[in-house]
């Protein structure tokens, strides 16, 4: 396989692991709760940075998820053939009440709003490979949300 397919495998799992219901902060789906910090901030959307982290963004919960994600990273690129040099930048940009009106994507979820989530890893030459997951949510609401009894996170 090529480094081009085994990147974009290696987004495809970053991507497909932060919106399943298993991206969980102090118990909370996580997309909720970057729901809910993007709307305290007046922004529509967010970018997490992976590699190279950031050295802490004043966000406790934006911190949270780039650790948990860049541990992810290492884990996908030391079980594959990729060598970790040929990354040099991986993020994840997600836009919260997306407008896909063209779309013929059915959105999963009972309701909420629309989200999109792109993981992108960027090689040595600058070329991205990235994978796309959408998926609704609403803000986070503990008093409408079950807790999962996995309460690592903030």
């Amino acid at each position: 396989m090529t480094n081009h397919k085994l990147l974009k495998n290696i987004a495809g799992g970053i991507c497909g692991s932060f919106v399943s219901r298993n991206n969980d902060s102090a118990g909370y789906w996580a997309i909720g709760k970057l729901y809910s910090l993007a709307s305290s901030m007046g922004v529509d959307s967010l970018r997490i940075n992976i590699k190279p982290l950031d050295d802490g963004t004043q966000e406790p919960l934006l911190d949270f998820v780039a650790a948990r994600y860049a541990a992810m990273l290492n884990r996908l690129i030391s079980s594959s053939r990729v060598q970790p040099t040929i990354v040099t930048s991986v993020y994840i940009d997600v836009q919260f009440d997306v407008e896909d009106s063209n779309s013929t994507f059915i959105y999963w979820g009972v309701g909420g709003s629309r989200v999109l989530c792109k993981a992108v890893l960027v090689d040595r030459y600058g070329k991205e490979h990235f994978q796309i997951r959408r998926t609704t949510c609403d803000a986070h609401d503990p008093s409408r949300e079950r807790r999962s009894v996995r309460r690592d996170g903030v």
